[in-house]
């Protein structure tokens, strides 16, 4: 059986990584449109990690 205590802190986590991959996503888009608009070998590699960044945090994530 789940206890409420247990129920709690799922429910807590799933919400935290729902907005944090929120704040993700607006980021690479605005790396996105700013390597289109200006492309660079900075803009693209900093593109290029923070995509790596994210891709490599969410395939860590666990939920409790």
């Amino acid at each position: 059986m789940i206890s409420d205590k247990q129920i709690e802190e799922y429910v807590n986590a799933a919400f935290t990584e729902e907005v944090i991959r929120r704040y993700e996503e607006q980021i690479l888009q605005v790396m996105k449109k700013r390597q289109e608009k200006y492309p660079s070998d900075q803009n693209d590699s900093e593109w290029l990690n923070y995509s790596n960044y994210v891709c490599r945090r969410r395939c860590q994530r666990k939920f409790p």
